[in-house]
């Protein structure tokens, strides 16, 4: 499971996405604020939305996620 969660998300707080992050039981799991991020707009800003696409390459390129195991 991958969580990215924006530091200034005022719609659903941060905290939140922490906590979905500790009750899940997956043994595969990552989360990630972004900083300055918020809700609404974090797809909208080249920096921000650079480092959603990067965290979310890095977590598919995980060896554990690989077809070949």
């Amino acid at each position: 499971i991958l969580i990215l969660h924006g530091s200034n998300d005022d719609f659903i707080p941060p905290s939140m996405g922490k906590k979905l992050f500790e009750l899940s039981q997956s043994k595969l799991k990552y989360f990630k604020e972004i900083n300055g991020a918020d809700h609404r707009t974090v797809l909208k800003d080249d920096d921000k939305s650079g480092v959603v696409a990067t965290e979310i390459i890095k977590f598919s390129n995980l060896p554990e996620l690989s077809d070949n195991k």
